[in-house]
């Protein structure tokens, strides 16, 4: 099983040869980061997730800062030189691995995760188990981001008592396969990881902006429509109702 990705000749020898990840959020042909290299940052929320369990995929997915670790900073947070991009590290080399590198479409170890819950839930059967399946989701994602000796890696972090990681041990089977799927898809696939917490809410104890203005009880359910669509689509953009990105719910949404 491979990633769905796609390579039509990358090369770094012109802008718009590179791979486009690499182009937007890496750096130039005379490898000086790129603007958007500096604005993508480490969030604090992962990072707690991957120091808790001694996860090796931080350095992998971000840089290690001026001090020798990875640390990120809360959303909305502005704390001055203690949040300066030599203290809050940047996308890592399992994530940006190089101008020339396929672009992933969907990687593989996503569909594992997507079999596991499916096989959880009794969507599935007759094939692998749901702990296999989920086992086999983690060690592709350590194998994604080209964490050293990934198998044994990835096994050894399993192996840790906690439910969160411990497929026999979790008291919560979904939780932990949609917990484990939104880590590995971090930098990756962000916008699965919305819908997932949208019909499940896990994570559940996703964090708000701690920017002081933010009132939101949470992150926002809906994208709202570009004022292009009203404007060339208006019949059918304004029978959906006025949109409230907080409190206005998908019809699959519980």
């Amino acid at each position: 099983t491979v990633d769905a990705a796609v390579n039509p000749g990358y090369a770094n020898t012109a802008d718009n040869k590179q791979n486009p990840k690499w182009n937007d959020i890496g750096y130039d042909l005379s490898n000086q980061e790129r603007g958007g290299h500096k604005y993508n940052r480490a969030n604090s929320f992962a990072v707690d997730f991957y120091n808790e369990y001694n996860d090796p995929r931080a350095s992998q997915v971000y840089q290690l800062n001026v001090n020798g670790i990875v640390q990120g900073r809360a959303f909305g947070s502005a704390d001055g030189g203690n949040e300066h991009n030599d203290v809050i590290s940047g996308i890592g080399s399992g994530v940006l691995k190089s101008a020339t590198m396929a672009a992933i479409l969907i990687p593989v170890t996503e569909t594992y995760f997507l079999r596991a819950e499916a096989t959880q839930r009794g969507y599935l059967t007759g094939g692998e188990s749901a702990e296999d399946l989920y086992a086999s989701g983690v060690t592709e994602s350590f194998k994604l981001l080209n964490v050293p000796d990934y198998a044994n890696a990835a096994a050894t972090y399993m192996a840790q008592p906690d439910g969160e990681v411990n497929f026999e041990n979790s008291t919560d089977k979904i939780e932990t396969i949609l917990l484990q799927k939104w880590i590995a898809l971090n930098s990756f696939d962000p916008f699965e990881s919305w819908a997932d917490w949208r019909r499940t809410g896990i994570p559940s104890d996703l964090p708000i902006s701690v920017y002081p203005g933010v009132s939101a009880p949470h992150i926002p359910y809906r994208l709202q429509y570009p004022t292009s669509e009203y404007s060339f689509n208006a019949a059918n953009a304004k029978a959906q109702g006025t949109i409230d990105p907080i409190t206005s719910k998908i019809f699959w949404m519980p």
